[in-house]
This record gives C-alpha cells, sequence and structure tokens, in this order.
C-alpha cells in the first residue's frame, strides 16, 4: 500500500509505458481500479491498481505460469484488501 502517492493516477500517466499494454478501467469494491498487463493477452503478469483515496492507493501483482489467469487472481486480491479496509 502506498501512502500519500496517487497510484492509480500514476497508472493512467504510465497507460502508454510497459505496463499498458493491457489497460482496463474498472471497479473494485466501489473504488475505482485499473487491470493492466505488459502484454496485451495478460498472460504470466497482472497488475491491479485501486484508488482507496486522495492520494492514495492499493497495488496489487501477480505473475507466474500463464495457464493461471492472474489477473483475476489479483483483482480478487485487491477486492479482500478494499473490503478490509472498509470499502
Amino acid at each position: 500500500m502506498d501512502r500519500d502517492d496517487d497510484v492509480l493516477g500514476r497508472a493512467y500517466k504510465d497507460s502508454n509505458g510497459i505496463r499498458g499494454a493491457y489497460f482496463q478501467p474498472t471497479t473494485i469494491g466501489a473504488q475505482p481500479a485499473v487491470v493492466r498487463s505488459v502484454n496485451a493477452e495478460a498472460k504470466g503478469f497482472c497488475e491491479v491498481v485501486v484508488g482507496t483515496g486522495s492520494n492514495q492507493g492499493v497495488m496489487i501483482n501477480a505473475g507466474g505460469d500463464d495457464s493461471v489467469n492472474w489477473c483475476v487472481e489479483a483483482e480478487v486480491a485487491a477486492m479482500q484488501v478494499v473490503q478490509f479496509l472498509g470499502g
């Protein structure tokens, strides 16, 4: 978790960079979020960035074997964190 850092805003700014090959705006709980990956198929690595408040956010990274849908795994983990934080 980053404090006093707009990780969601940074994710949007970096959407044309290496982690922008797959970039999907979404919500986790009721919080704004993006799901992104280094490749268009989102295989092998996925990151979920959730805005949790003004200049605050959570970033979840998941990756490994291509047979696992790491974006789903990262979204589930992000939802658990948001719920724990009361969102």
